[in-house]
């Protein structure tokens, strides 16, 4: 399974603080077991991301099984809150985001979201 994670901007922030960001949640992301973490190649990049930020905060992740996808999500969300950004996590065409929730309200995302899976 592929999940494509996109780590925003800071207000006023800059690429060289986004790149370092990206690279501290890449590091994470590759302590779990059997995860592939790497640069979102530029083809990939979606067509509405311009310039050379566009390509920059892109991380491409593959996972060995959907069940892997609760934790990658708990770890994104986690990270998120520490160093307060916002990440967007694209799985199968649907996209998340994690930013400021409790542990709770992020519960209840994570079922809403397989259960949109389940639907359809």
């Amino acid at each position: 399974m592929q999940v494509v994670l996109r780590v925003l901007p800071l207000p006023g922030g800059d690429l060289e603080d986004l790149a370092r960001d990206t690279g501290f949640l890449s590091a994470e992301l590759a302590d779990m077991p059997d995860v592939l973490v790497r640069p979102l190649p530029d083809g990939a990049v979606p067509e509405d991301a311009m310039g050379l930020g566009s390509v920059v905060g892109w991380l491409l992740v593959d996972l060995p099984a959907s069940g892997a996808l609760t934790a990658l999500l708990t770890l994104v969300h986690d990270w998120a809150g520490r160093v307060h950004r916002t990440v967007d996590i694209e799985v199968n065409g649907h996209t998340l985001k994690a930013t400021g929730l409790t542990a709770k309200q992020l519960d209840a995302v994570i079922h809403g979201y397989f259960a949109r899976l389940d639907a359809g």
